[in-house]
């Protein structure tokens, strides 16, 4: 994508992208712990929380024009991108922390500062991927949102996450949960 492209695509937000926007941020937390913990909702396709803020991001991201493969801004904050990535990572991230900024100023709320500790492990990444944009085949569920079992989430998390960073995000969890 051109800068000039990119910075269209800023200038030109339009109030629904900011409301979905607004919305996304205020149900990303319930999505991204049932991400995570598979247990903590019945998830996409059967946990209406999820699916509004699935609906949301679909909006956001036609109103933005933005591909499947880009980050949504939904997903960042405003916060540097994560070191460890590659030149071509850090610069969709860049992209999408700028769209990220300039839908809080449309949606007139505050950028998010903070990020959760999931938010660079790519294997959650790759399992919001999925979840986000692939969608049942055939069968009695033909164009359901597609929904990774525990299973298939473990495998992925096996194959993209790292084994140490994932370790450390889980032992913060876990004592997040017992404080709670």
């Amino acid at each position: 994508m051109t800068r000039a492209r990119t910075r269209e695509r800023i200038a030109t937000i339009s109030n629904a992208a900011a409301e979905a926007f607004k919305k996304a941020l205020r149900l990303r937390d319930h999505r991204e712990d049932q991400i995570v913990n598979a247990k903590a909702c019945p998830g996409i396709g059967l946990c209406e929380t999820c699916a509004s803020y699935e609906q949301a991001v679909a909006v956001v991201s036609r109103e933005l024009g933005l591909k499947p493969w880009e980050i949504n801004p939904v997903d960042v904050g405003d916060v540097p991108h994560p070191r460890f990535w590659n030149a071509k990572r850090q610069a969709a991230w860049d992209r999408a922390r700028g769209l990220h900024v300039r839908l809080c100023e449309v949606a007139k709320i505050e950028t998010v500062k903070k990020l959760r500790l999931t938010d660079v492990d790519q294997g959650v990444m790759n399992i919001r991927w999925i979840e986000r944009n692939a969608f049942v085949p055939d069968g009695p569920d033909i164009g359901k949102p597609f929904r990774l079992r525990q299973f298939q989430r473990d495998v992925i998390n096996g194959i993209y996450s790292d084994d140490g960073y994932r370790q450390a995000v889980q032992a913060v969890l876990k004592k997040r949960r017992r404080a709670a």
